[in-house]
């Protein structure tokens, strides 16, 4: 797995790093597309912001084109908004929209996308039954479909070595003798491999770790259920993002 820690740049005291991950098979976060007559098509929401999202339709076609409005429902677990977009581009059955947003809309976009409700649609992947092919050494991995991912990962002895958090653009890690760093997410890819899928990430990282960045995902640590982390791994995180 040397492949993740590979540096691509460095540019303007600002590293751009590629990291690479397991990549789950499918997203509990969904839209749901509204046409004149009836609820239409249902596509995947692969990333989510404040300003827009990439969706990806994993069965048939679409007609959608650049610069059409479209509206709809975000559904995740047992929470609904009524979202209004417009298509930005569109690469075959993936697309980017934006959110055509009122100052209402925002308000209910940002309670959507609380830390708490991230927290609360949290999954341990380990514990879904699915029979995914995993590194060896990935030791915990837990998200939040588009939004929020955790992976822990140890070394071949057992103990610890690093882990990596994902909360919408943000990217916070730890790496043992190497320390604590955040960044932000600015390109994502999927990769098709012989043995499983994997999502690419290039990360800018930042010339001194955000305290922001850190401070929400303490936040978000915290409103985590008992079932999500063992006990060895939480208390891991915490101290590590605690002592920054």
């Amino acid at each position: 797995m040397e492949q993740i820690l590979n540096l691509i740049k460095n540019e303007e005291e600002q590293k751009v790093e590629k990291r690479i991950f397991p990549r789950f098979p499918f997203s509990y976060l969904t839209f749901k597309m509204k046409t004149a007559n009836s609820q239409g098509q249902v596509f995947e929401v692969v990333n989510i912001s404040d300003t827009g999202m990439q969706l990806c339709l994993k069965n048939g076609g679409h007609h959608l084109t650049p610069s059409t409005e479209i509206k709809g429902a975000l559904h995740w677990k047992n929470a609904e908004l009524q979202s209004e977009l417009k298509v930005e581009w569109v690469k075959g059955n993936k697309l980017g929209l934006s959110f055509l947003s009122s100052k209402e809309f925002k308000s209910k976009l940002r309670q959507f996308l609380s830390l708490e409700q991230v927290a609360l649609c949290m999954q341990n992947i380990k514990e879904t039954g699915l029979e995914l092919e995993l590194p060896q050494n990935l030791k915990c991995w837990v998200r939040s479909d588009g939004p929020c991912e955790l992976f822990v990962w140890a070394h071949s002895h057992g103990e610890l070595s690093r882990f990596e958090f994902i909360l919408f653009n943000h990217f916070i890690e730890w790496q043992d003798g190497r320390g604590l760093q955040t960044g932000r997410v600015i390109q994502k890819r999927d990769l098709e491999t012989p043995l499983c899928s994997e999502d690419e990430f290039m990360v800018s990282l930042d010339k001194n770790f955000d305290p922001d960045k850190l401070e929400r995902a303490r936040t978000l640590i915290a409103n985590l259920h008992d079932g999500h982390l063992p006990e060895t791994i939480r208390a891991f995180v915490e101290r590590k993002l605690r002592f920054a």
